[in-house]
């Protein structure tokens, strides 16, 4: 009956982010006076403005992206949540440490799920030694500009400009602002310091998916599992072009005189895929090179999906309500097996109480007995007798308590005793014409 743990799992109301009304997912200006709408809570920093504000987050995501001993990669969620996922995000969970504490306040909640609608980004990366997406000569000084057709271009080609001493340390990204193209592409331009990623283009397909995300409340884990296609939700695109944008926004931010952070962001994961999957250097270079950048596109991509979610969240309220199924810890006394088994015993006993009575007739006509007596004791359990179940009182009130010896006794030692009222005494004497001895206490108060 000893009480051991157990769960329940009871049903519980959480809101996720909703992508019915995207007209605050956009491409904002770089200008701190023209960023996005955003806000501070203590759970952290929530902005439209994804590729200007949350540049550290980004950076830290793409440059794990890979990890060097091959492992399932775990990082946090790009807020102040301290929540952990537990492999890829795919962009969805945000609720998770924000809009979940009807669930986590709850003491006896271990863990929670919930199903969530998102896009399964799928990166592909390649040389196009032919792309004519290139970094131009200096004008005016120290001002490169990078230029050229991508393959989803519509109407005019790409033109942005980045600053240095000279083109060895610019790494310069290209997305269209093309609405039509619903496959993403993402060129790359580099300079010497980071030759390996020149040429580069990855494409960026997105699938419409439903998602089953788990939460570990006391380990503050999420776990997400790709479950099957959807509709799409979002059928102009707007959300998948403007996370994709993000990344030509953050090449131009993170490029100085001396280094590009995002270029170092890139050549960390693919350092990380040849620590991992090519010990021996049987993978060619330029193959290690293009498995190393798409994991850093896909775990950056997926983070931007996640940070547009959160705003919708906090910044746009613009949410819906899920089912969350919640486990709840709980105690049960014992396993069903010792339960039943336990109860059955018990129900024995207490029957053959019932039929003692009954035999007994309420117990009526039996004599007496003090446990707690020393004297009853010894009268009971002298050496060879019982406690007779006949009882008198002679002509002088003494009451006196008769045994018949069962087994022979060789000898008996008569106990007397005295107090200060009481008087007792237990003797052993023959009784009748069969020798049959006896036990006999006196008391006398």
């Amino acid at each position: 009956m000893t009480p051991v743990s157990s769960t329940i799992v009871e049903q519980e109301i959480l809101r996720v982010p909703s992508f019915k009304n995207t007209t605050l997912i956009k491409e904002y200006p770089s200008e701190i006076s023209r960023a996005g709408p955003s806000t501070t809570t203590k759970q952290g920093l929530f902005t439209y403005s994804v590729g200007v504000k949350l540049l550290g987050s980004l950076i830290a995501s793409g440059s794990s992206a890979t990890t060097s001993d091959g492992s399932v990669r775990r990082h946090a969620k790009i807020d102040n949540t301290q929540y952990i996922y537990e492999g890829r995000s795919y962009g969805v969970g945000s609720s998770v440490g924000i809009q979940d504490t009807a669930i986590t306040n709850r003491t006896s909640a271990v863990d929670y799920s919930y199903h969530e609608d998102g896009y399964l980004p799928q990166v592909q990366c390649s040389y196009n030694r032919s792309m004519d997406f290139v970094i131009g000569r200096e004008f005016p000084s120290r001002i490169f500009g990078v230029s050229g057709w991508l393959p989803d271009s519509v109407g005019s080609q790409q033109y942005s400009e980045y600053v240095g001493h000279s083109t060895d340390a610019i790494v310069a990204v290209g997305v269209a602002h093309s609405p039509e193209s619903i496959r993403r592409y993402v060129s790359i331009a580099a300079g010497k310091s980071y030759l390996a990623l020149n040429a580069t283009q990855c494409t960026v397909d997105f699938t419409p998916t439903r998602f089953n995300v788990s939460v570990g409340i006391r380990g503050r884990n999420i776990t997400v599992i790709p479950e099957g296609q959807i509709d799409d939700f979002d059928s102009q695109r707007n959300l998948t072009r403007t996370v994709v944008r993000q990344f030509e926004l953050i090449s131009n931010d993170l490029t100085n005189f001396y280094e590009s952070i995002l270029g170092n962001a890139f050549l960390s994961s693919i350092t990380a895929w040849n620590i991992s999957s090519n010990e021996n250097g049987t993978v060619p270079e330029a193959e290690a090179t293009l498995r190393g950048l798409e994991n850093a596109v896909t775990a950056m991509t997926e983070s931007i999906l996640a940070a547009y979610g959160a705003a919708q969240l906090m910044v746009g309220n613009f949410s819906e309500e899920r089912e969350a199924s919640v486990t709840i810890g709980v105690f049960v006394i014992g396993e069903i097996v010792y339960v039943v088994a336990i109860a059955i015993i018990n129900a024995l006993v207490l029957l053959a109480v019932v039929v003692e009575t009954i035999r007994t007739r309420g117990w009526k006509g039996l004599p007496p007995f003090d446990f707690s007596d020393p004297e009853w004791l010894i009268t009971a359990s002298f050496r060879g007798g019982e406690l007779s179940h006949t009882w008198n009182r002679d002509a002088e009130g003494i009451l006196v308590a008769q045994s018949t010896i069962k087994g022979p006794v060789s000898s008996y030692t008569p106990i007397h005793q005295r107090g200060d009222e009481d008087q007792h005494h237990v003797e052993v004497i023959s009784e009748g014409e069969g020798g049959r001895r006896v036990a006999l206490m006196l008391q006398s108060r």
